[in-house]
């Protein structure tokens, strides 16, 4: 898979850093865990995922998440592996 996805053909793809973005709140980091533990300004994180909701049609971070596995972009790590 390459470094971006789309939602629909007419849909501006994802940066690699907004990708990186909602795959960490996916994990269940917010915001500001994201900005500390990665080093970025929490404003910084906060246009990646407003910016990725506008590309994407997302209405809440839930929803971009939600979007981005449906697509297949990131894995649900639901605690459903047979091991």
């Amino acid at each position: 898979m390459g470094t971006s996805w789309y939602l629909e053909s007419d849909l501006k793809p994802l940066t690699k850093k907004q990708v990186e973005v909602v795959r960490l709140l996916s994990e269940g980091n917010t915001a500001d865990e994201v900005a500390y533990y990665h080093c970025r300004s929490l404003g910084t994180v906060r246009k990646h995922i407003q910016q990725a909701k506008q590309r994407t049609g997302a209405k809440t971070i839930a929803h971009l998440v939600k979007l981005a596995m449906q697509k297949g972009f990131i894995e649900c790590r639901c605690g459903n592996d047979t091991k």
